[in-house]
């Protein structure tokens, strides 16, 4: 029983209060939201310590550096990128033969090697996939299908088959830039820029980012990716979501007498059942883990999921709180439990002792009413 004074000073008007579970108030909607909130951000703080120091410790195994020596030798065999001071950086030039020569040795000699199953790719094939040129050689009846939008639009913009001294197009040899394009034998700087960034561009539709995109999708660096993304995201999170839950929302059951969380102790609230006596700690703890046992089976599967799952939960029950009759959350409804301001409820531990309690008031009441007379 929650303790109460006995003595003559006691307001008797207490228990005449008429709630229909004995004599508790039920806690105020702002204070459960409070309360809610404390819990949820105090579970943010703990869920991203626990995520980014598991994190750290995991980045910084043998296993996750031979990961990224892999990554490493990856980027080095694809020569997309320059190596400088132990950092890959992208290719930064003014001259777009260095990219075309960098991306057709990619595909040409590199790629093979970091993915076996692929296939080297000559210049013609450059030409038509990459600089847009018609596939006049039928090599590739998938042409109108597997080239990109830009290039199959701008392409022909800028780049034509060189035409020998016999007037043959030398299909074996990279396309060159439009005669029309130059003035007076020179291309303008405008037309010259709109090439370099048809070669490399901040946006994505770009000759450069369709031979990175094509080095990220290989196996191998899939693989790697992958594997390394378990111990960058989804270990730290597998960790991180079930210890913050029992951090923030069992652990508090077990230290406290009452089925407190600690937002709920900072503003005086607890637990009774639903008859308004003392709440076990079992039905306690059981109240906390009944909603969310589905979203633990599916966070063996998908963390990321059943993360976005229990903030929606947790919302659900925020609002069932607010417009149930009790103010009873999804959480109550599943432990019989209601929630009550702690410092205006009288309540007890069993049927049997608030009866002996109101026969005890009752005799101190008419004894005072004795004295009056």
């Amino acid at each position: 029983m929650k303790k109460v004074n006995n003595d003559l000073s006691f307001n008797y008007s207490m228990i005449d209060k008429n709630f229909k579970k004995g004599y508790i108030a039920l806690a105020p909607v702002w204070k459960r939201a409070l309360a809610g909130l404390i819990d949820f951000l105090l579970g943010v703080f703990v869920f991203l310590s626990i995520f980014f120091g598991t994190r750290e410790i995991f980045v910084r195994t043998s296993y996750v550096n031979n990961i990224n020596n892999e990554f490493s030798i990856i980027m080095k065999e694809s020569a997309l990128f320059t190596y400088e001071n132990n950092e890959f950086t992208l290719i930064d030039s003014k001259n777009y033969i260095d990219y075309r020569d960098a991306i057709y040795t990619f595909y040409n000699q590199n790629l093979k090697k970091i993915d076996e199953n692929s296939k080297e790719k000559d210049i013609y094939w450059f030409n038509v996939y990459l600089l847009g040129q018609d596939d006049e050689r039928n090599l590739f009846d998938d042409e109108n299908i597997n080239r990109y939008k830009f290039v199959k639009e701008n392409g022909t913009k800028f780049f034509e088959y060189n035409i020998n001294e016999l007037g043959e197009k030398e299909y074996d040899k990279f396309a060159i830039i439009k005669k029309e394009l130059y003035i007076d034998g020179l291309l303008p700087e405008k037309t010259y820029n709109d090439i370099l960034n048809y070669f490399c561009s901040m946006e994505s539709n770009c000759v450069y980012a369709v031979a990175c995109n094509d080095l990220y999708a290989t196996n191998k660096y899939q693989s790697l990716r992958n594997e390394y993304s378990k111990f960058y995201a989804i270990y730290p999170i597998y960790i991180g979501l079930p210890v913050t839950y029992f951090i923030i929302y069992i652990l508090p059951i077990l230290i406290f007498r009452n089925g407190e969380t600690f937002g709920k102790k900072m503003l005086s609230l607890c637990l009774v059942n639903e008859y308004g006596y003392r709440s076990s700690k079992f039905k306690n703890i059981f109240r906390m883990f009944i909603p969310v046992i589905f979203l633990f089976i599916i966070f063996i599967f998908y963390p990321l999921i059943a993360l976005i799952l229990l903030i929606l939960l947790i919302f659900v029950s925020f609002l069932m709180m607010i417009f149930t009759n009790m103010h009873r959350s999804l959480f109550d409804f599943c432990g019989l439990t209601l929630c009550i301001d702690n410092k205006e409820s009288i309540w007890f531990e069993t049927k049997e002792d608030q009866i002996n309690y109101e026969k005890d008031m009752q005799s101190i009441h008419g004894e005072s009413e004795n004295n009056c007379q």
